[in-house]
């Protein structure tokens, strides 16, 4: 799936991966990284874990980016933890 996504410095179209087993919306590092995207530190760390229950690359979620997410009109407010996520650029978890 694709859809937009908006920072307070830009708007880019990514591709998407609804993921139910995914605790919160998670947002690839490497695009993170390439398109310079603004993150904010996160009080308190979570530790990790992929789809197999192996420790993820990133260990731990230290930082969050603010975003707003348009799919087919509707928009969203929502803060995607930072990982190591390869499969797509952000996993649409279930908060």
């Amino acid at each position: 799936m694709h859809l937009t996504m908006e920072t307070k410095e830009k708007k880019i179209k990514i591709s998407a991966l609804i993921d139910f087993g995914c605790t919160h919306m998670t947002i690839a590092a490497d695009i993170v990284q390439r398109e310079k995207l603004p993150t904010e530190k996160i009080k308190t760390t979570m530790e990790i874990y992929n789809s197999d229950r192996t420790r993820n690359k990133y260990r731990k979620i230290k930082e969050v980016v603010p975003i707003t997410l348009e799919v087919g009109g509707h928009t969203e407010q929502i803060n995607a933890v930072v990982s190591g996520i390869t499969e797509t650029d952000i996993f649409l978890g279930y908060d």
